[in-house]
């Protein structure tokens, strides 16, 4: 009897629990925020670091450079007075004169100036053919050289542009922040030695030198108060000395 009065049947159980049971709209609130948390970790654990300083920093500062000296130049009106100046030149004559002494020159000569002149641009397309190879084969060494860096430090991955100016640069950038850096902790250094030293050892000398003063002082007041009683001593012991000595020969003797 007690157990058929106190014993539950599932569904009398069921119906006394309240369920626990989230609502479905929390539930996708909450899929939704995991799902966005995944992939804002996965991004950024493939994503690349933006570089510090590139060679476009560079290019963009002379950009901005020569508009303001463009500007500069057009609000002063400098061009005018430069045409001005150009144009009271009497340069059409100089050229004339100039021609009608070449004219006068033997054809020898002219095959000359000529052929210098086609040297000259056969040595600056060579010229211009060696920088463009030279600059091939040191990207490609820039390149070796950041691969290597980025597989040493994963993290860093694309901090560097793969280009030879670009790994110049950043040397000298990282360069200049070291020296700054060796500046400051050594000027950090050499204040906190300069402190530790006036508090520590220039307190123990200060301290020293009181107590030798302190120590000083009696023995000054000792060696003044001997010589304050040595004159009196002595004349003391001047009537004394001259009592006890003997008369001279050929004085007489006082009565």
């Amino acid at each position: 009897l007690k157990r058929s009065r106190h014993s539950n049947t599932p569904a009398q159980s069921a119906r006394a629990t309240p369920s626990r049971r989230l609502p479905p709209a929390a539930m996708a609130r909450g899929v939704a925020v995991l799902s966005l948390a995944l992939a804002l970790s996965a991004k950024s654990a493939h994503a690349e670091v933006s570089p510090i300083i590139t060679t476009d920093l560079v290019q963009g500062t002379s950009e901005l450079l020569y508009d303001i000296y463009a500007m500069a130049w057009e609000k002063s009106q400098m061009g005018g007075i430069v045409a001005q100046a150009m144009a009271s030149l009497p340069i059409a004559d100089i050229k004339k004169q100039v021609n009608a002494q070449l004219a006068a020159l033997p054809p020898d000569v002219h095959k000359y100036l000529d052929l210098a002149q086609e040297k000259t641009a056969e040595a600056k397309s060579m010229a211009t053919d060696i920088a463009v190879k030279a600059k091939a084969t040191a990207d490609l060494g820039a390149a070796t050289a950041i691969d290597a860096f980025e597989r040493a430090l994963p993290a860093y991955k694309g901090l560097i542009p793969k280009t030879f100016g670009n790994l110049v640069l950043f040397g000298v950038y990282m360069g200049i922040v070291l020296a700054v850096l060796q500046r400051v902790v050594f000027f950090c250094f050499r204040l906190g030695m300069s402190v530790l030293w006036f508090f520590c050892f220039c307190g123990c000398c200060c301290c020293r030198s009181g107590k030798a003063k302190n120590g000083a002082a009696p023995a000054k007041g000792k060696a003044k108060a001997k010589a304050k009683g040595a004159p009196a001593k002595s004349e003391t012991t001047a009537p004394k000395a001259a009592a006890a000595a003997p008369p001279k020969a050929g004085t007489k003797k006082s009565k």
